[in-house]
């Protein structure tokens, strides 16, 4: 194999199991353990890493909402309000039909509802339009599964969480030695967080200089489900959000070029079911922070 062949090899397997051993990795891969080390320093230098990520219905914010602001006037003050917020993990500026795009996630409703209506007073907000999420089905590329009845994390879940949010290959010693736990009773916290659905550890790939996001909302009237699933399997699709209201989804598409945006809304639009396509271009990710 291509030094290029190996290092997308090692990514694929570690999108499936971001802790999977070097050890493992040569064996699954019939690789040195050597090649596989310089294939995963390769990766990290190109800004791609192992991560965790989390349903937030885990970390008790199960009502989650997107964004769409119309502002009158410079940013600045709108931009700094947003950020500031510990409830708005995502704040971008973008292109096409909005001004920017935020996304909201906190507790209860109530606390969306205040905190919606104290964006929407914001000096220079002219309008603020509501995507309420039913469920997160993907971010950063990997599916998500919101767990049915998540369990209360205590403090020492939350500290492991946001350290292999982080990096998701830091060993079970250095978080053992973190948290005040031997690495036996680590790893077995960190497997219990794995298998009960609280998080997902894989590969994230960080968006390159010429790479293009675009967000989009669309309704799929009478399809969600056939639709959900189609959309599950386009390639670019990184961030899907099933929502309430005049859409059915919103979703991100990261790719590689401006062409292949293109390329990609061409395919979303072609998806059986799909009506009503709005999309928009992210041309500078302010916030976006989810620890």
């Amino acid at each position: 194999m291509t030094n290029d062949e190996v290092k997308e090899a090692v990514a694929t397997a570690l999108a499936d199991d971001g802790r999977m051993s070097v050890e493992a990795l040569s064996r699954l891969l019939g690789l040195t353990s050597a090649v596989v080390r310089k294939a995963m320093t390769a990766l990290h230098s190109e800004g791609i890493a192992v991560r965790a990520v989390v349903h937030p219905a885990v970390l008790g914010l199960p009502e989650c909402a997107h964004l769409r602001l119309r502002v009158d006037g410079p940013l600045g003050h709108v931009l700094d309000a947003l950020c500031a917020r510990p409830e708005v993990p995502f704040v971008s500026h973008v292109a096409g039909g909005h001004t920017l795009s935020a996304e909201i996630r906190v507790a209860d409703r109530p606390t969306l509802a205040t905190v919606v209506a104290a964006i929407a007073a914001l000096p220079g907000v002219a309008g603020v339009d509501l995507d309420e999420y039913l469920d997160i089905v993907r971010d950063a590329s990997l599916d998500l599964l919101r767990p049915d009845a998540p369990q209360p994390l205590d403090d020492i879940d939350r500290t492991l969480v946001t350290e292999l949010q982080a990096d998701g290959r830091r060993s079970f010693a250095a978080m053992g030695e973190q948290v005040g736990l031997t690495t036996a009773s680590t790893r077995s916290r960190v497997l219990r967080l794995i298998e009960m659905g609280a998080l997902r550890i894989g590969v994230r790939r960080q968006p390159g200089p010429g790479t293009v996001q675009v967000g989009y909302r669309l309704s799929a009237p009478g399809t969600r489900a056939a639709t959900l699933a189609v959309l599950r399997e386009l390639p670019d699709m990184s961030y899907l959000a099933l929502t309430t209201g005049s859409a059915d989804f919103v979703g991100t598409l990261t790719c590689a070029s401006p062409g292949d945006a293109s390329r990609a809304l061409t395919a979303l639009r072609a998806v059986p079911g799909v009506r009503a396509l709005q999309s928009w271009t992210h041309l500078d990710v302010v916030k976006e922070t989810y620890a």
